[in-house]
């Protein structure tokens, strides 16, 4: 459906649904997807020197209640904010109604769910010719807005006033001489599950061996389980035993996340290269997370703490440098994640782009982006020392349904996508052991292997910032902390064979797994570092 500001004669502004047969649609690979506008989220972009509350916000809509406003940096840049509801009429559910108090706010702009995650339409459109030298093209593209070149040959257009991004880039997407066009949505990513944290107490002795001299290593079940509470021994990824023949010296994972804290000390010194690809700026200040975002901190740990170091943690591929990016934001704890096409793709861009050998992305949602795709692919064909490719590890989604996008790709592409395995090596589902009833992993034919998901022991941001007041935190989950446990072992990998390709990682990490049950569950099965690296005693 198409949806428009009209003025009516008492002076209110409506946003008015039309037929059915003229819903908005978004034409992509020549397929035209319908959009629906969201029903959880209302956007307004405001006139300038406007700061309104959650109050006058209610007044303004008719139909709705107003539950938050975020002003989230990547919203503000464009003077929107986002209006979350909590109630909506059942006439309303598929239009706003703002009041004349809307008048002098500003004006509705337009909020769809797409593929299951909800998108902001701005006045931005991502476009990539099939021929660089094609100047009627770029003359044509040009017509319609500023142009400025983004990567891998496409443009970020800012379309002129008055004009429909959404028209733009339908009208660009089926000219033949364009490879692909879209609006850069500002997309709203769901938060990661709930977690039960708690500041890890003293830990038991350990009985593996004197090493690792990490204070809680023996409180992290997913690198060494030895049966505690009833659990099944040898439910974890054979850490100790990988580690006689790979550290994962040499090798760089990238995080791409939330932000990670540079400053904790169990990773402090790991840090290269740090990126904020939402402003831009390379350096550790401009991706330190915000005091509440800890999940990038919580990745970067399980992928790469500082390992036998007598405090903290070990992490699985414990010598491996961590490279982090930030590529989203949240504006409280538990809030959603804030991005757009544009800004994950850059994030991607650069990893590959300064030598990140690992990819480790806890993140997913919505449907295919090209942009994305294409910066995946060019990663695994151009990616690492003397293009050997850089691999991808992607979270398959806690809703217990299909993978999610863009793990999926590992059902075309040599990238990973991980599921989430519990302490008993159950797939973890909604009934499950471990008693987290509230997520389950997704599942599909695209899953690669599955990793440990409950109950992880892992770095948060320092002090009284992240999930817990303190420097850790026994409670991360989801196909999140899954993620970074298979990072590290490509790493682990990488750091013995470095000559491998993309594809022969993946096929390594699969070909050692240990098998669990249905491939469309466990897909090869839990993850076995020893195996991966060639180890005996496994």
């Amino acid at each position: 459906m198409i949806i428009r500001w009209v003025t009516l004669s008492m002076a209110t502004l409506i946003w008015v649904t039309l037929a059915a047969a003229q819903q908005p649609v978004l034409i992509r690979g020549g397929n035209k997807i319908l959009l629906k506008p969201s029903t959880k989220y209302l956007a307004i972009k405001l006139k300038p020197g406007i700061a309104p509350s959650v109050a006058v916000f209610t007044s303004a809509v008719s139909g709705h209640v107003i539950e938050t406003i975020s002003k989230n940096p990547i919203l503000s840049s464009r003077g929107i904010v986002l209006l979350k509801t909590t109630k909506v009429e059942p006439t309303s559910s598929s239009s706003a109604h703002f009041t004349s108090a809307a008048e002098s706010m500003g004006h509705a702009v337009p909020v769809y769910t797409l593929g299951g995650v909800d998108v902001v339409l701005t006045n931005e459109v991502i476009v990539k010719p099939k021929k660089t030298d094609d100047h009627d093209l770029l003359t044509k593209i040009a017509s319609v807005g500023t142009v400025t070149p983004l990567l891998l040959g496409s443009y970020l257009v800012k379309v002129k006033q008055g004009m429909s991004a959404l028209q733009v880039s339908n009208d660009l997407a089926v000219d033949k001489r364009t490879d692909y066009s879209e609006p850069n949505f500002i997309t709203i990513i769901p938060p990661p599950p709930k977690v039960h944290a708690k500041v890890p107490g003293p830990a038991p002795l350990s009985t593996v061996s004197v090493f690792p001299s990490d204070q809680f290593f023996s409180r992290e079940w997913s690198l060494a389980n030895r049966g505690a509470n009833g659990s099944k021994q040898g439910a974890d990824i054979h850490a100790v035993q990988a580690w006689k023949n790979s550290d994962g010296s040499d090798t760089i994972i990238a995080i791409l996340d939330e932000g990670v804290d540079v400053t904790h000390p169990d990773l402090k010194n790991k840090i290269v290269m740090p990126f904020d690809a939402i402003t831009q700026v390379a350096t550790a200040a401009a991706q330190q997370p915000k005091a509440w975002d800890g999940h990038g901190t919580a990745c970067a740990g399980i992928a790469a703490a500082t390992t036998n170091n007598t405090i903290g943690i070990a992490g699985v591929g414990y010598k491996a440098s961590i490279m982090p990016i930030r590529i989203a934001q949240t504006d409280s704890a538990g809030g959603d994640w804030v991005t757009t096409t544009e800004i994950i793709a850059r994030g991607i861009n650069y990893a590959v782009q300064h030598g990140a050998d690992v990819l480790s992305n806890s993140w997913g949602g919505g449907l295919d982006d090209p942009l994305i795709d294409d910066a995946v692919q060019n990663g695994i064909l151009s990616g690492r020392k003397n293009h050997r490719g850089a691999v991808f590890v992607f979270a398959s989604g806690n809703d217990g349904t299909a993978v999610q996008w863009p793990a999926k790709l590992a059902g075309t592409l040599p990238v990973i996508a991980v599921g989430a395995s519990n302490e008993w090596d159950e797939l973890k589902t909604f009934s499950s052991k471990d008693g987290e009833n509230w997520w389950a992993s997704n599942t599909g034919p695209e899953v690669t292997v599955v990793a440990p998901g409950v109950h992880i022991l892992t770095t948060d941001i320092t002090g009284t910032g992240g999930y817990v007041n303190g420097d850790y935190f026994e409670g991360f989950n989801g196909t999140s902390s899954a993620t970074p446990h298979v990072a590290g072992i490509a790493a682990l990998i990488l750091s013995k064979e470095p000559l491998l390709k993309p594809a022969e990682v993946k096929a390594r990490v699969e070909q050692t797994a240990t098998p669990l049950g249905p491939r469309k569950l466990y897909g090869a099965g839990r993850v076995n570092a020893c195996k991966a690296v060639h180890g005996s005693g496994c």
